[in-house]
């Protein structure tokens, strides 16, 4: 019971101290009316005064594969000599829809086209002319930070242009001059790269015939000195074949001959013998010391010394497969076009549009303001009544205090 009454009597209190700041509220209405007026002239002069940003976004996407086939031979090339680039690094040589829009957001990114399109901009100028350079570097970058890119999220499927701006038209044009300019360096970048993977091409291939070239003259040395070394052994061997009366061949075709075992046969038997085996008849016998080679008789000897001494020099090296093989592998390397190929090229890039690399239209972009005019109204109708509201309430009370403290006295 007696809980009741204590509830009941701090009910009843609540409701007088409301009715009392009600009425003092009231009877000092004109004074809140005035901060709430003030506050609100405030607002609408806020509101008046502000500038009005747009937030402006569209996708992007990578351009026609089509644009790009004239550049199938370069990519062509490039996995045929992948072993000569970087690891890894293929994708960042190869022309196409993919490979060109990876690198346009890349380079975007550092906010630099961006930075320098805005330092022409005449509202950008007045802002920050009066700045050090290093704060108009942070300003520009600052300002630059409005034009983005937003790459596939969970947000968002597609590659997204956003930009904000205090005008539609100007930001536009902004974001257009940057993407125009983003697209030239990597033009340039994309250009330089092709002619430094021609040039370190080209020096390889320098490198490599070089080496072949000196392969091949130790191969004319040493063919000159084998065709010296096997002129002096015929003359020898024709010698002792002219001394022992050697005049034809005493080898039997078909005996196993090993070392200096040699089965003499009459000259006879040889005459008649018609089934003669290849192998013994070489022309061009390198294993001189197998078997005495006077035995083939001085004759055919003698002929051989002959069609040694006719040969030219040319046809002595024709005689040698390593000097034939080093010879092809030197042609195919001056015939190796494929450097020449990437410069042109690297030529044909120079005089493409890049601007047609990318796609987008500004023209069906969404559009939205940011200035909030209403907001700002209602809410400084809220903060003024707020303000206006404690500072009658707080006066009211030093008011109250007073008399009491003058009694006291």
């Amino acid at each position: 019971m007696i809980n009741q009454l204590n509830n009941m009597t701090t009910t009843q209190n609540d409701q007088i101290n409301l009715l009392h700041l009600f009425e003092t509220l009231w009877r000092k209405k004109f004074i809140l009316f005035f901060i709430t007026l003030i506050s609100l002239c405030l607002g609408i002069f806020y509101t008046v005064n502000q500038k009005i940003t747009f937030k402006v976004s569209t996708p992007i996407y990578y351009s026609n594969q089509s644009l790009f086939i004239k550049y199938r031979a370069i990519n062509e090339v490039l996995k045929e000599n992948e072993s000569v680039l970087i690891e890894n690094e293929l994708d960042n040589y190869l022309v196409d829809a993919e490979s060109i829009f990876k690198k346009f957001i890349v380079e975007f990114q550092d906010y630099e086209e961006v930075s320098m399109v805005l330092e022409k901009n005449k509202f950008v100028k007045e802002l920050i002319k009066n700045l050090s350079k290093a704060d108009k570097k942070i300003t520009l970058i600052s300002l630059a930070k409005s034009f983005k890119i937003l790459t596939p999220s969970d947000k968002n499927k597609e590659t997204i242009l956003l930009f904000s701006w205090h005008n539609d038209l100007e930001g536009r044009r902004i974001f257009k001059e940057a993407i125009s300019m983003t697209l030239k360096n990597v033009k340039e970048t994309l250009i330089n790269d092709v002619n430094l993977l021609a040039e370190s091409m080209r020096e390889k291939n320098k490198r490599l015939m070089q080496g072949l070239k000196k392969q091949i003259s130790l191969t004319e040395h040493s063919i000159e000195l084998e065709t010296k070394k096997r002129n002096q052994f015929l003359n020898e061997h024709y010698n002792l074949a002219k001394e022992l009366n050697i005049e034809s061949n005493l080898l039997f075709p078909h005996s196993n001959v090993q070392g200096n075992q040699v089965k003499v046969m009459p000259s006879q038997a040889l005459i008649n013998a018609l089934n003669f085996d290849d192998e013994y008849f070489l022309a061009y016998d390198h294993n001189y010391n197998n078997l005495p080679y006077y035995l083939r008789g001085y004759k055919s000897i003698q002929k051989e010394i002959e069609i040694l001494k006719s040969r030219s020099k040319e046809q002595q090296l024709l005689m040698s497969s390593g000097y034939v093989n080093l010879t092809k592998k030197l042609l195919a390397l001056e015939k190796y076009s494929t450097p020449s190929q990437l410069k042109n090229i690297a030529d044909g890039i120079r005089n493409d549009l890049s601007d047609e690399w990318v796609k987008f239209n500004f023209d069906l972009a969404d559009k939205t303001s940011q200035k909030k005019p209403f907001i700002y109204i209602i809410l400084s109708l809220v903060f003024g009544l707020l303000i206006g509201s404690i500072f009658i309430i707080i006066n009211s009370s030093l008011n109250k205090d007073e008399p009491s403290s003058n009694k006291s006295i």
